[in-house]
């Protein structure tokens, strides 16, 4: 069997019990392979993994949902790459920070939020509003949440709805990812993360504390689905499903132009998305 290493190793976390239980999809060309087996929590009690489970997708919230949604704003003409983050969120001061350094992760965004996690809404906000960027911006990458909740900001300043409202209409219902929604509408259904103390198991609840307060307005996590969209989503990145009007118009910029954080000049991609 073909991957039957990567298969067993998968095997071997869960006898190990350094993961619950698995599930997993793996496409060669134009054939998929999929199971489950394990467990979906061993605490408070043992239940076992079920087949259409939803999972709590954590940061691929920011690859299936915002970074495409940004990219249909870009091909609508609502925005460019170059936009400055203060031409939409005035109250950000570091107005050298551009769309194009937030989808790459080049914006050095530095400060300390002092009980970040515990903070209401609107305090978090301001907060995050009042961060900065550092002496690394455009030249180095460094992965963070702040990148798509400003990006997610900046999509609702646009369109007058909140992220997670605006990624459901414009990605996930044209894109046909049947189950993928920010509300799982039974819990019992989807695997739970973790056990928070005050809080209890995580079950159909966001697991990243900065989502569970910002909501809706959040486009860095908050997504939950099933193996089968991501299977569907992962197919339409390959090229084995046709949406053409996904994009209103062919996309040619190219994302890490002029702000090359690499060495070598071919490190930049195109957003060559015309069969798309």
């Amino acid at each position: 069997m073909k991957y039957s290493d990567t298969i067993a190793k998968m095997h071997q976390f869960v006898n190990d019990q350094v993961v619950p239980g698995v599930t997993y999809g793996i496409i060669n060309n134009h054939s998929v392979t999929t199971s489950f087996f394990g467990n979906q929590e061993l605490i408070p009690e043992t239940l076992p993994l079920q087949q259409g489970e939803l999972y709590d997708l954590a940061s691929l919230t920011k690859v299936i949902g915002t970074t495409n949604l940004i990219l249909k704003l870009l091909a609508l003409g609502k925005l460019s790459l170059n936009d400055s983050i203060s031409k939409y969120l005035p109250e950000w001061q570091s107005s050298e920070v551009t769309i194009r350094h937030l989808l790459t992760h080049t914006s050095d965004i530095i400060g300390y939020i002092p009980n970040r996690n515990e903070l209401p809404k609107d305090q978090l906000t301001t907060a995050l509003l009042k961060l900065k960027s550092g002496p690394d911006l455009g030249k180095v990458v460094h992965y963070q949440d702040y990148n798509f909740i400003f990006l997610g900001w900046i999509a609702a300043k646009i369109m007058g709805e909140p992220v997670q409202q605006l990624i459901t209409e414009y990605v996930l219902r044209p894109l046909e990812l049947r189950q993928a929604t920010f509300r799982p509408q039974d819990p019992k259904k989807v695997v739970p993360t973790a056990i928070i103390p005050g809080k209890g198991l995580l079950r159909g609840t966001v697991h990243d504390p900065k989502t569970r307060i910002l909501g809706a307005d959040c486009g860095a996590a908050g997504l939950f689905a099933p193996l089968n969209d991501l299977l569907h989503f992962s197919k339409w990145l390959l090229g084995q499903l046709n949406y053409p009007n996904f994009f209103a118009r062919r996309l040619d910029e190219p994302v890490l132009h002029g702000s090359n954080p690499w060495s070598y000049q071919e490190s930049f991609f195109w957003l060559d998305l015309k069969n798309v």
